[in-house]
């Protein structure tokens, strides 16, 4: 999926990853392809996850993720963050 989608993907202004939106596998390896791939490690990449313990949000870090958000998601802290990234870019 990420190969076929990678054309698009150098075009996009932001990435949202939902941990429930895909298989945990699938949800892992995406962010670190996008985040260190070099032509998509421009783009900043936000997850959205239940798990809100310091070593969720240091494991998201280390992948690369501009930002961790946890649920339920603030639609204020939300919209925040993508004017911050898009006003970044």
């Amino acid at each position: 999926i990420y190969n076929e989608s990678k054309f698009y993907m150098k075009e996009a202004l932001l990435m949202i990853f939902d941990e429930k939106s895909s298989p945990a596998a699938i949800y892992h390896s995406s962010i670190i392809q996008i985040t260190r791939d070099e032509d998509t490690k421009h783009i900043p990449v936000v997850i959205v996850s239940t798990k809100d313990q310091a070593t969720d949000r240091v494991w998201g870090k280390r992948q690369g993720a501009a930002d961790y958000l946890t649920k339920p998601v603030d639609e204020k802290q939300l919209i925040d963050v993508i004017k911050q990234h898009l006003n970044a870019g």
